[in-house]
């Protein structure tokens, strides 16, 4: 019985259900039928085409079947995704329960050679991936977790497979008022922060080393481009660069950590409501009395600039996607949730009052995409907010910092 594939899948004439069968038997799977279509979190951009199966382990007794997302990557892919993705597989390893580690490359059998004409891509290494018990996946004896490749490359092309995660939708605008979700947030970032401190390297985030030069010479070269091809755009925002002008100061201000890069509410898959203990949340500034919903994450996905970055990097660019949402929501309870739970875990009121010249920073970004997609409306959107930011920049600071600090 053929195998019906479900997904984003252009090239759906080239991937066949022979093909990914195949690639699941290289990362030790054993292919059954889709039950039904799945829908896709996260950017479709991230893959060429991306398909959920429905698989279980090979060579494990009595295995329980689960859902996977076999993806086919980009050629310029793959280096990258084979660096992330050892990354990634540590931290699984290290007990961040929310990060969904990608299946290994099965190793060639040495007798029989049954690998041919597969082969598993070089990755990359730093010491960040040397270390720890692979408790996700058995491995051979002699098999260390940082000799294991998460990029097969098969029948031309690159391929990585994760655990697909299913979740309850988020609800918007709703989650504006849910001081829980922040609070959860900020625990991801905290756990990050801490497991980066774990690693005797942090891969870089992008082309620079330093995450903090890279954030400044992004922006500047926003402004450059923008000034050049955009000049109308670069008038809209002349009140946004007497602020990032001091930029600089702001990053020198943070220790570079290990960051997701692209933490966002909709790249977090949340599980479904659940009672909340009679204690949830009371004490977040902004949030009425007892949340009486729990809302856990059941993972955090679309990894690719994941790295080293600024201290405020992650949750500077939830915080902008949450107001950009709605402004209202910079000053709500899921926002005061996050800046509360990031004070109680160790990072102090004064550098919280740094955070909105990170999100007005983080907003380039998007900026970026909007011109990039031509998408007028939400370029227009876009240089709205930035004068909103810059209007209530110093305001925010007061109540992100009083809000940390809040006991």
């Amino acid at each position: 019985m053929p195998l019906p594939l479900h997904g984003y899948a252009p090239d759906s004439d080239i991937v066949t259900p022979r093909l990914i069968s195949e690639v699941a038997a290289r990362f030790d799977l054993v292919l059954l039928e889709t039950p039904r279509e799945y829908a896709f979190p996260g950017s479709p951009e991230r893959c060429v085409s991306r398909h959920v199966v429905r698989a279980h382990p090979a060579h494990v007794t009595a295995p329980e079947a689960s859902l996977w997302m076999v993806e086919r990557l980009a050629p310029g892919q793959a280096s990258r995704r084979g660096i992330i993705g050892s990354l990634i597989a540590r931290l699984a390893r290290d007990g961040l329960s929310w990060v969904p580690a990608p299946r290994a490359v099965r190793r060639p059998d040495r007798e029989t050679g049954d690998a041919a004409p597969c082969t598993v891509l070089p990755q990359p290494l730093t010491a960040a991936h040397t270390s720890g018990p692979d408790s996700a996946q058995p491995h051979q004896k002699d098999e260390k977790p940082h000799m294991r490749a998460y990029v097969l490359d098969h029948a031309g092309f690159p391929w990585q497979v994760t655990p697909f995660i299913e979740g309850a939708p988020l609800p918007r605008p709703d989650y504006l008022g849910h001081g829980g979700r922040g609070a959860a947030v900020a625990a991801c970032i905290l756990d990050l922060v801490h497991a980066g401190g774990a690693l005797e390297t942090i891969p870089p985030a992008g082309h620079c080393d330093d995450g903090r030069q890279g954030v400044v010479a992004y922006v500047k070269h926003m402004v450059s481009v923008i000034a050049e091809r955009h000049p109308g755009i670069r008038q809209r925002l002349a009140p946004v660069l007497p602020v990032m002008e001091t930029l600089p100061d702001v990053l020198a201000s943070q220790p570079v950590v290990l960051a997701h890069g692209d933490l966002h509410p909709l790249n977090i898959i949340w599980k479904g409501d659940v009672p909340a203990p009679d204690t949830a949340h009371r004490d977040i500034p902004g949030t009425p009395g007892r949340e009486t919903t729990h809302h856990a994450i059941a993972g955090v996905i679309d990894w690719e600039f994941a790295g080293a970055r600024p201290l405020l990097y992650d949750a500077a660019n939830c915080v902008g996607c949450v107001g950009f949402e709605h402004p209202s929501g910079l000053r709500g309870p899921f926002v005061l949730g996050l800046v509360h739970t990031l004070h109680r875990g160790g990072i102090s009121a004064g550098m919280l009052r740094l955070l909105p010249d990170m999100v007005i920073a983080s907003r380039f970004g998007w900026l970026s995409e909007w011109l990039r997609k031509r998408d007028h409306e939400m370029l227009e959107m876009e240089l709205d907010y930035f004068d909103i930011l810059v209007h209530q920049r110093r305001a925010l600071a007061d109540l992100w910092g009083t809000s940390g600090a809040a006991s």
